[in-house]
């Protein structure tokens, strides 16, 4: 009978190897470098006197570890990501694993994306430095093209062999 989920693998018969563990080390700071930066700009803003809290902020918040949590979830079970390759039944295993790889690689860009987003959406208020928000949130959204194309691409290769 098959795991369904583990916290030391990556599932029954898929490798669990170092850089996955580094990925999903990382894609759990982002989160929560993330969280620490909307609670501290809520306190900067409370400490402005702004008026009012809008919702959203929180809701953005609740979205990022929401969705850190199924990616979490999904790299270490292989039938909840899907692309669009057909699977090689002799190559199952080594599909399976760079489904995996490509949803940890998605857990460190969302939490990216979503970060930019809220520093982005707050600066209308707080009048937040923007150099650098503009240019990262462009950035992770080119990245996360870029990985899902490459993925994509990488898991039809190694079917293919």
């Amino acid at each position: 009978m098959r795991k369904f989920f583990s916290l030391h693998r990556s599932g029954s018969e898929l490798p669990y190897r170092m850089s996955d563990r580094i990925l999903d080390m990382a894609g759990m700071a982002l989160v929560i470098l993330q969280l620490l930066l909307f609670v501290f700009l809520q306190e900067w803003e409370k400490g402005q006197n702004y008026g009012p809290e809008s919702p959203s902020y929180a809701v953005w918040m609740v979205l990022a570890v929401l969705f850190w949590v199924i990616g979490f979830f999904a790299s270490r079970n292989p039938s909840f990501v899907n692309v669009p390759v057909r699977m090689n039944p002799k190559r199952t295993v080594i599909q399976n694993y760079w489904k995996c790889h490509f949803t940890r690689w998605l857990n460190i860009v969302l939490p990216m994306i979503n970060a930019t987003t809220c520093w982005t959406e707050r600066n209308s208020r707080l009048g937040l430095p923007m150099e650098w928000a503009g240019a990262f949130n462009v950035l992770a959204f080119t990245l996360l093209v870029v990985l899902a194309i490459v993925m994509t691409i990488q898991v039809y290769r190694v079917g293919r062999g």
